[in-house]
């Protein structure tokens, strides 16, 4: 029995023993082992953060078409998704009853015009001679009668004549004098009130007609309507034989050369925004692509209800890829940092809210506690704890230890 448990003990400590020289071989083959690194000297770099907002592409110009006047529609020259042009023939308004009324409207615009040449050419004129003639023969009587009563009177005074005849001769000058006066009124009254007053009746009369024909004329006009840019249909509210009013677009046009992405940007980064600012766009469906955009509006006041700016950003759509209804994003730069030691991120770790990297020094790795500042998705600013030409360790430090020995590996 004791041989058996002698024979036992010597057996459990050839095991420790041999299990304990393994451990002590493992412990010296690491100990003297370095582990391969790679690393980057710590510099200087310029850092920017920027934002991402996305919003939905629309047509930088869209108007919806409708008729000036109320009608039945006779014909639809456009369906959706065609291209017109300014100025194109978009869809006509029946007009048989407007076409009656300005073939009558011109023919009263002939006949109010003829008056007034009628007006001018022969009443007016057979009148004011008339009355011209009259006043004439009335200014020669006159004139005879001045002459006479001027010879009486000399007569007069040599008692030649009688006082009974002198009387007779100024009765006579008396009465010529009155008629002379009386066809001068006349002839004056017809030359500033008669005559012009009967020719601006006549012109007023023409005028009326003329302003009445045009009317017509645009009413008959606007039974055609037309495009008022030049785009594609988006949207056709019409068919022939309906009735069409103002109080609804009958077509809707979308220029689509020129985009607007637009935004909803909160109140705290609007500032960062500015009209003529140049970003980049991409359209989520088209791929990595990017298009050149400028900010066109900045909304001047907030939404009340999302506490948002709307901001849209013009660009050029150049092979006609994007529609109206897609999502744009652009980035936005929101801060930035110069000559500032800025990291890659993959060289800094947390732990326990703690922010650390690795760097080489004396051929050992040192785990450095780090302050930092702003990042992006590439760099990571350090405020404290790095120094320039410090060598941080970028790769292999994953399962590092502090004061391990380690071997840079050239890139």
């Amino acid at each position: 029995m004791n041989r058996k448990f002698i024979s036992l003990c010597l057996i459990i400590s050839f095991i420790v023993l041999a299990f304990t020289a393994c451990g002590n071989k493992k412990a010296e083959d690491q100990n003297g082992k370095s582990k391969n690194v790679k690393v980057a000297s710590v510099k200087k770099d310029s850092i920017i953060v920027e934002s991402e907002f996305a919003g939905e592409v629309k047509a930088a110009e869209e108007t919806g078409v409708v008729p000036k006047m109320p009608g039945k529609v006779k014909e639809v020259m456009v369906k959706v998704g065609d291209a017109v042009k300014k100025d194109d023939v978009l869809f006509t308004l029946d007009s048989d009853d407007l076409k009656a009324q300005l073939a009558q409207a011109e023919y009263g615009v002939e006949a109010a015009r003829a008056s007034l040449q009628k007006t001018r050419s022969s009443a007016y004129s057979q009148s004011h001679i008339q009355t011209q003639v009259e006043r004439d023969q009335a200014k020669l009587s006159f004139e005879d009668a001045s002459t006479d009563y001027t010879r009486y009177s000399a007569l007069f005074e040599i008692n030649a004549v009688s006082q009974r005849e002198m009387e007779a001769v100024k009765t006579k000058l008396d009465l010529a004098k009155q008629r002379y006066d009386s066809a001068q009124k006349n002839l004056d009254l017809l030359e500033k009130s008669s005559g012009p007053e009967s020719i601006r009746i006549a012109e007023s009369q023409l005028n009326q007609a003329i302003a009445g024909a045009e009317l017509v004329k645009t009413q008959y006009g606007n039974t055609t309507v037309t495009a008022p840019i030049s785009g594609f249909i988006a949207a056709k509210n019409i068919n022939p034989g309906e009735g069409v009013s103002s109080a609804a677009p009958a077509v809707i046009i979308s220029n689509t050369t020129e985009l607007n992405a637009e935004l909803n940007i909160p109140e705290k980064l609007i500032n960062k925004f500015y009209n003529g600012q140049k970003l980049a766009i991409t359209v989520q469906s088209l791929g990595s692509g990017t298009f050149d955009g400028e900010v066109a509006s900045i909304s001047p006041s907030i939404d009340a209800a999302t506490r948002n700016f709307k901001v849209k950003i013009r660009f050029i759509n150049k092979t006609e890829d994007i529609k109206p209804g897609m999502f744009a994003k652009i980035k936005v730069a929101v801060d930035s940092r110069s000559d500032v030691i800025a990291v890659q991120s993959q060289a800094v770790f947390a732990e326990n809210g703690v922010y650390y990297t690795y760097v080489v020094k004396d051929g050992k790795s040192v785990k450095t506690p780090v302050k930092i500042g702003l990042s992006n998705n590439r760099l990571i600013e350090v405020t404290q704890g790095l120094n320039v030409d410090d060598k941080l360790i970028m790769e292999g430090q994953s399962f590092l230890a502090d004061g391990e020995a380690v071997k840079i590996l050239e890139k």
